[in-house]
């Protein structure tokens, strides 16, 4: 049975939101990881009522949980992701080589809001999920009333709340923290108060940016030693601007400027390189991959048309390619560029590499643009392509 999903980007894919950019002009490149849905009603900042903060259901572990996570520096071959309901997700563990599942934890949410998560370097889980709320407005509240979570060792327990829900918790480096956003927008979404926070895996938390009068902000990712965390924002009237701030705090200095393409759609960091997929404005189809440098700003074209989804290996760079008659996974770097094994119709968008770079986790789209959530599928080395037993789903990384 087809469930209506209040949260686009629980398909686990950016791509999603190339169907709400055009109408969602007020809230800028928000579009990119959510929509944002329904023309607010609350009116910004208004405290929450004793109803609002009632008790709710909260996220259980499984029984049978064990953790098995590889260990420092050895593969991980497990893929994690949470299986979509629509008043409670499941975070699944899925093993490819024996071809089972199990269930790590049953998360309650708001209804048909789905969570977003992300798996450390060390195979901890962190993940965001909205509770029910007696609010007005539950786009508003997506934004800024999350709960964070964290499954670190098998324990389930409670890091902090009040965070965007629609984009996943990024892991430092470490293992040791995440970063996450909070935008509490205008009732007509025109402009926001907006920041990133730090969380410790003990709760602790420590505010790395704090901006106003912006359309949005973004976190993008940590440097390689994790001195550094990278994020994008858009101020009323202005562009898209990269810039860094060092985890310690202090001010954060600019990257790059994005004024040469209308929005950023997804992108990923590795190393000193990020990897974005931008509209360029030609059409529905018109999309280019951007590859700045995150040491000088430099910004260079990858790929143009139908790309989408873009996930490192190392130093080589895996875009989806969608339109036509469908591609295979794009992959460019060191050799020349190949292309990966596809199926007969639809397109492929890849999402994770496994630590070791032996397997890939990809959502398969029969149709662009894409009107039901992806297919799951590993990619194994030989070209074989394995189903997840699972359909709607969030994917979370490999540990």
């Amino acid at each position: 049975m087809n469930k209506t999903r209040r949260f686009p980007a629980a398909l686990g894919l950016t791509l999603i939101a190339l169907l709400v950019v055009a109408t969602a002009v007020g809230a800028g490149f928000m579009a990119s990881r959510g929509g944002a849905g329904d023309v607010a009603t609350q009116a910004h900042g208004t405290e929450a009522t004793s109803e609002e903060k009632a008790p709710h259901a909260t996220p259980t572990a499984a029984s049978s949980v064990v953790e098995e996570s590889a260990p420092d520096g050895e593969a991980g071959h497990e893929l994690i992701y949470a299986e979509f309901g629509r008043s409670a997700d499941r975070i699944m563990a899925f093993d490819p080589e024996s071809g089972d599942e199990r269930e790590l934890a049953s998360v309650p949410h708001a209804e048909s809001w789905g969570i977003t998560g992300g798996v450390s370097s060390r195979g901890d889980v962190a993940f965001l999920a909205l509770p029910e709320l007696n609010i007005a407005n539950m786009d508003l509240a997506a934004a800024s009333s999350a709960e964070l979570w964290a499954i670190v060792d098998g324990e389930l327990s409670p890091l902090a709340s009040g965070f965007d829900l629609r984009s996943p918790p990024e892991w430092s480096p470490d293992g040791s923290a995440v970063a996450v956003q909070t935008i509490n927008y205008s009732p007509d979404f025109s402009a926001a108060a907006a920041s990133i926070t730090l969380v410790e895996l003990d709760g602790s938390t420590r505010t790395l940016v704090e901006r106003d009068s912006l359309l949005t902000i973004e976190v993008v990712g940590f440097s390689a030693d994790g001195d550094s965390l990278y994020f994008a924002e858009k101020a009323v009237g202005g562009s898209t601007l990269i810039k860094r701030v060092s985890t310690s705090g202090g001010e954060a200095s600019t990257i790059t400027e994005g004024d040469d393409f209308i929005e950023y759609v997804s992108w990923t960091v590795s190393g000193e390189q990020l990897a974005a997929v931008v509209l360029d404005g030609s059409g529905d189809l018109g999309r280019k991959v951007v590859i700045v440098g995150l040491n000088d700003g430099r910004r260079s074209d990858a790929l143009s048309g139908a790309t989408l989804s873009p996930a490192w290996r190392g130093e080589e760079l895996s875009v989806g390619l969608a339109g036509g008659d469908g591609r295979g996974v794009v992959v460019s770097g060191t050799d020349a560029e190949r292309e990966l094994a596809a199926a007969s119709g639809g397109f492929d968008a890849p999402r994770f590499w496994s630590r070791d770079g032996a397997l890939l986790a990809l959502l398969h789209f029969g149709e662009f643009p894409p009107q039901r959530s992806g297919t799951p599928i590993v990619l194994l080395e030989d070209g074989e392509r394995l189903s997840v037993p699972a359909s709607e789903v969030t994917l979370f990384g490999w540990r």
